[in-house]
């Protein structure tokens, strides 16, 4: 009955079938509280707890504990309102943070989403997602170690989540683009991080040489240890030895924009 119930129904009403059978996680044709919370988060609305609960009450319309397809799609409108209000409020956000504009915004949420259920589907963007992004799902080379890409992660995951939800999506590409309405000592401290491979509070010969050989693999660059050890050296001695965040806030600060 279910299946001849599928075939009559209008195009709308399959998206909402579909839409319910990603999000019923176990497959056993309903949806529990751990699946619905599972799914607000997917959709960027952010309730509290009761209000999520009371939410879920309602859309329990038999009162079993769980919500069935027919209740999902009699309330399918009501979610829908709840995830345009929650994309409304993150892109209204980030416009008071940026100087993005408002199609800029809405474009990196839509990015956003695409990207934050492209391998778990949570609407969040773990580390392996981030990777795939930034290399544009191609596999990284072996001779890579991946600590650039944990650099710009950090850089991204502002409070060491593991996961980046939009704000910090957003807020770390207005930072490299110099859209947003913070410090000079903000875009600073951000991007050591991406250079302070071992988190000691240094820039080092070994993470430069670190950065360095990941860059260069990245992009298929042979160098040899020597020619390695040589630009490290190098670098290091122009800017007097190892850096602390206060001296490479005080170098970046001096560089010119296109330097």
């Amino acid at each position: 009955f279910f299946f001849v119930s599928v075939l009559n129904m209008s195009a709308t009403e399959q998206e909402i079938v579909e839409y319910f059978k990603r999000t019923d996680l176990d497959g056993n044709g309903r949806i529990d509280a751990r699946e619905f919370k599972a799914m607000l988060m997917r959709m960027g609305i952010l309730l509290a707890s009761s209000d999520e609960a009371k939410l879920f009450n309602a859309m329990d319309g038999s009162h079993t504990g769980y919500i069935g397809l027919q209740d999902f799609i009699k309330n399918y409108d009501t979610i829908k309102a709840l995830e345009r209000k929650a994309e409304e409020k993150n892109v209204q956000e980030t416009l008071k943070k940026t100087s993005f504009t408002e199609e800029e915004v809405r474009s990196l949420y839509h990015s956003y989403k695409r990207v934050s259920t492209s391998v778990v589907d949570d609407g969040l963007i773990d580390r392996s997602e981030f990777v795939a992004m930034m290399t544009d799902r191609a596999p990284l080379s072996k001779n890579t170690s991946g600590v650039f890409y944990d650099g710009l992660f950090r850089m991204f995951d502002k409070d060491s989540s593991g996961e980046i939800d939009f704000q910090e999506f957003s807020g770390a590409l207005a930072l490299y683009y110099g859209k947003l309405k913070g410090s000079v000592e903000d875009k600073s401290k951000c991007f050591f991080q991406i250079y302070d491979v071992d988190h000691d509070g240094v820039i080092g010969q070994q993470d430069l040489k670190s950065i360095l050989q990941d860059c260069l693999s990245m992009n298929d660059i042979p160098c040899s240890k020597a020619d390695l050890d040589k630009i490290v050296g190098a670098t290091l001695k122009q800017y007097h030895g190892p850096m602390n965040l206060s001296s490479y806030t005080r170098i970046a600060s001096s560089k010119k924009p296109d330097e």
